[in-house]
């Protein structure tokens, strides 16, 4: 690992070769006061003076990230960015550069990113309290979030003290001719020969805060085609050096080969690098074992929406047959109590009629009876009669008696 210390670096001077053309599409200029043409900013950025914050001191737990419009169609590329760092005693946040695909077009856990992302992440932070500048790769099927510790996932990286340093500091990020390099403020970081970027990729920039919030500011943020020089001269230095390295194997056949300027660190890079593939084929061999649990886990899902469908139209069938069994419960009773209804009314009519017929009695009588005066002389005739009639038997009996 190299060990780089800002504080006694010269600032960066380093311009671009004739074959490095920057590429103002996917590059900020100078002095931007708001989100650039050719980029999409997600999170609360703000620009003051041509610096872009991506977080700020005073507002804890920010994600921010500017990614490039347009993808990359350049075999060989720089990303350069100027930044700086500021924050209290304990660090509080992370960058990343980017050269990839994001999971979503928003903001998320990784440095102000979404996880699972595909392409190249060059991440910025401080582990235990050492600032580390670290190279992650991913195909889109790994959550780095859910490593425990993120140094043991890079497949390489340095050491360097970015925070409160009092000035800005550069990166640099070139990949052609078989080497991907990350240069700060003109010295190596880390190079390496095993990584493949495919064109059609973004860049992009990203950072996040906690809640002791570090400060992230951008003062440039260019991408050329092609490799910058002191890129180019760190390339030509690692040639240089596997090539001395070679030429003393062959000189000293079984004794083994001496270790050259930069040869061993490059050695363990590779290493690695190469133990690192060998634990992301694992990872992905787990993933697919996961994938297919996913897969029967979708499908039990979609079995149990199934079923909670079913459920549903079930009840709503039932809720249905019992609001029909009301409606024509509700149906006969009406029914009866208009039966009901019809006989009460009818007996109503009934009891009516004869209150009447009642009413209207005395009235009948009156009309109907004789007067008390023809009762009178009737009666007066009856008694005359009867009178009549026994004076003639007492007669008859009295003339029969004579006779005997």
């Amino acid at each position: 690992m190299v060990r780089i210390g800002l504080s006694y670096l010269a600032a960066a001077v380093a311009g671009a070769s004739a074959s490095a053309v920057l590429d103002t599409a996917k590059s900020i200029p100078e002095g931007v006061s708001s989100t650039p043409n050719g980029f999409d900013a997600l999170g609360d950025i703000k620009y003051d003076n041509g610096h872009i914050q991506l977080t700020a001191l005073d507002q804890p737990n920010q994600a921010s990230a500017l990614w490039a419009s347009e993808p990359n169609y350049f075999d060989e590329w720089t990303l350069e960015a100027t930044l700086t760092a500021r924050g209290p005693a304990s660090p509080g946040g992370g960058l990343a550069l980017w050269y990839a695909l994001p999971q979503q077009q928003k903001t998320g856990p990784v440095h102000g990113s979404t996880d699972y992302w595909d392409g190249l992440a060059v991440m910025l932070d401080s582990i235990d309290g050492e600032g580390t500048l670290r190279g992650h790769l991913n195909d889109g099927s790994i959550n780095f979030g859910g490593f425990k510790d993120p140094v043991d996932r890079a497949f390489s990286l340095c050491r360097i003290g970015y925070r409160n340093t009092g000035t800005q500091f550069t990166i640099k990020v070139g990949y052609g001719q078989g080497s991907l390099i990350v240069d700060v403020n003109g010295q190596k970081c880390f190079e390496t020969n095993q990584v493949v970027l495919p064109r059609g990729l973004r860049f992009g920039v990203s950072a996040s805060s906690t809640s002791a919030p570090d400060s992230f500011t951008i003062s440039k943020f260019n991408v050329y085609n092609g490799l910058l020089d002191t890129l180019d001269t760190h390339r030509a230095k690692r040639a240089g050096s596997q090539a001395r390295a070679h030429d003393v194997h062959e000189d000293h056949g079984s004794h083994g080969a001496k270790d050259t300027p930069g040869g061993s660190g490059n050695a363990v890079n590779d290493e690695r690098l190469r133990a690192l593939e060998n634990e992301l084929a694992s990872v992905r061999a787990s993933v697919k074992g996961i994938d297919r649990i996913e897969s029967v886990s979708q499908q039990l899902d979609s079995i149990r929406g199934r079923i909670e469908k079913l459920e549903d139209q079930t009840m709503r069938l039932l809720q249905a047959h019992q609001d029909l069994m009301a409606s024509d419960e509700k149906s006969a009773l009406s029914r009866e109590m208009d039966s009901l209804r019809t006989r009460i009314e009818n007996i109503h009519q009934s009891v009516s009629d004869h209150a009447s017929a009642l009413g209207t009695l005395p009235e009948t009588l009156a009309k109907n009876t004789p007067s008390i005066w023809v009762l009178v002389i009737v009666i007066v005739a009856i008694q005359g009669v009867l009178i009549v009639g026994y004076n003639v038997y007492r007669t008859r009996r009295s003339y029969h008696a004579k006779l005997l």
